[in-house]
């Protein structure tokens, strides 16, 4: 006999056909490594009040639909495969882009259920917004603001470029404008960190993105070390999403998925090998993080997170295995919070701090997050508009006075393109890897 123990599982993901089809492809599972909690919550019908005449007994309750639970996943985030060959490799390819970047994107919606034909393209990343490898395309003209380059890019792309595949000095950015009516170039929403020299390399990406699509469920399985331990969740859509963004710490992101059912099954269980991938290094100088606030470096924002919520309106059918049909998924609310430490060169205006000001005025700002210096362990988050959400208050953050902030999206539409705009473009909410 044996016991399950929280610290000998693994929990493999795969995609579904639609929700309530759980997918028993064992091939078809990637295990990444997460820390796990579920809860089991179970409909019930109470029949307490009928009459059985004895004293001290009840009628049973009767124990409706499994669906409706959650299922909590958090993971350091990881951009590329362990072994990644940016110069031979494009993401997009076979299971180039790591389980936890495709997770990302599973939860923000990207190309939803729509763009995945079969359980391979999701292990692909096929439901994000990819770019190629393309060696020595960076022209003549390429600055920090724009990227001359031959092969097409898309508007609304992270697109990155450096010497080489170690060299250790990107220009990184996002493409606010891309033209190809004498040469091809990228216009950047914000000014990169390097600029992109002759015959530098474009480096391949993959881009997760919020979108209204109706998003690609999954089936959820954590298993233990040991045949009989299995406990598999069923059409998983993602509730709530925390990406954790703090200087000094490796970013990390945890997910809430509300499953349609679940089972514990006495079979099929055991120990899976998991699949490695380039994790993305703590957010420091060394390793290419900034933060910009429209376009500027800004300092100070601790505990910077930004957080999306859904909504998941269920809709019912009495032919449904556990009595629901479809589940309908809206975007409930997104945030950017942070504690900004006060500082004596803030602008006052009025008899307000300039995070009061901005509230007052409805200031729209954005805000880009770099991380990463190497292909395979970048990492990128462009929040194009940005308006504060709520009057800032006074805090504290290591013995500093400070004032907390939440930021939530305004409206958007300034990337533009000469060719047809695609996923990407104009989306509010990017995370970019390569």
């Amino acid at each position: 006999m044996a016991r399950l123990s929280t610290k000998r599982q693994v929990i493999g993901f795969a995609v579904q056909a639609d929700l309530n089809t759980e997918n028993t492809t064992a091939s078809q599972f990637r295990y990444a490594p997460v820390t796990f909690e579920a809860s089991h919550t179970r409909e019930q019908e109470d029949f307490s009040d009928i009459q059985v005449g004895q004293v001290g007994a009840f009628a049973s309750p009767a124990p409706g639909s499994r669906s409706g639970g959650t299922v909590t996943t958090r993971f350091p985030v990881a951009s590329m495969k362990s072994g990644y060959n940016p110069v031979v490799e494009n993401p997009g390819g076979t299971e180039v882009i790591s389980p936890q970047a495709i997770l990302i994107a599973t939860a923000l919606g990207s190309g939803g259920l729509a763009a995945i034909a079969a359980a391979q393209d999701w292990l692909d990343g096929k439901l994000m917004s990819t770019s190629v490898y393309a060696a020595a395309d960076v022209g003549v003209g390429s600055t920090t603001s724009a990227i001359k380059h031959a092969v097409t890019r898309i508007a609304g792309d992270m697109i990155i470029a450096d010497t080489s595949v170690t060299a250790g000095s990107p220009a990184i950015g996002w493409t606010k404008d891309y033209a190809s009516a004498i040469a091809e170039t990228s216009t950047l929403f914000a000014d990169s960190a390097d600029a992109a020299a002759v015959g530098d390399h474009l480096y391949g990406s993959a881009v997760a993105y919020l979108s209204h699509n109706a998003p690609a469920p999954l089936t959820i399985r954590a298993s233990g070390d040991n045949a009989a331990f299995l406990y598999k969740y069923i059409g998983c859509i993602a509730k709530s999403m925390t990406l954790d963004l703090k200087a000094k710490s490796t970013p990390t992101c945890e997910i809430t998925w509300q499953y349609a059912d679940r089972e514990r099954a006495s079979t099929g269980g055991g120990i899976v090998a998991l699949t490695d991938g380039q994790r993305i290094r703590p957010a420091l100088g060394d390793s290419g993080g900034r933060l910009l606030i429209n376009g500027a470096l800004a300092r100070g924002y601790e505990d910077l997170s930004i957080e999306v919520s859904w909504s998941l309106d269920e809709v019912t059918g009495l032919d449904a295995g556990q009595g629901v049909h479809e589940i309908v998924r809206m975007v409930e609310s997104v945030q950017v919070s942070a504690t900004v430490p006060i500082d004596s060169s803030d602008t006052i205006a009025g008899g307000d701090g300039p995070h009061e000001t901005a509230y007052a005025d409805g200031t729209v700002i954005s805000l880009q997050i770099d991380i990463g210096l190497l292909p395979g362990r970048i990492m990128s988050v462009l929040l194009p508009a940005l308006e504060h959400a709520e009057a800032p208050q006074r805090g504290a953050v290591n013995n500093l006075v400070a004032e907390q902030i939440v930021l939530r999206p305004a409206p958007y539409a300034g990337d533009t393109s000469t060719a047809p705009l695609v996923d990407p473009a104009n989306t509010l909410l990017r995370v970019g890897f390569a």
